[in-house]
């Protein structure tokens, strides 16, 4: 059986997905991602779902899961055609 090293997605996988949203829905998911982080951090394990903690996503996972998130849809925001991108001067 082949082995298979960690799974990388390339720019152009962000610029087409990019497209399918607008600005504000990945910047509102965006705030999604940053109040859930905070709920977590704030909370633990009380933030959680019953049945998430039944089948053992404590928040350690839950929090993991949000910041992969986050970084998923701070890469769409860079790559989107429209998003107004900071100036070098």
């Amino acid at each position: 059986m082949e082995e298979h090293g960690p799974q990388t997605i390339d720019e152009t996988h962000y610029r087409e997905w990019a497209k399918r949203y607008t600005v504000a829905e990945i910047e509102g998911e965006l705030v999604r991602c940053r109040e859930g982080i905070a709920e977590l951090e704030e909370r633990g394990d009380e933030a959680v779902s019953k049945w998430d903690l039944q089948m053992g996503y404590d928040h350690a996972f839950c929090l993991q899961m949000k910041r992969n998130h986050l970084v998923y849809y701070e890469r769409l925001l860079a790559a989107h055609p429209k998003a107004l991108q900071p100036s070098l001067f």
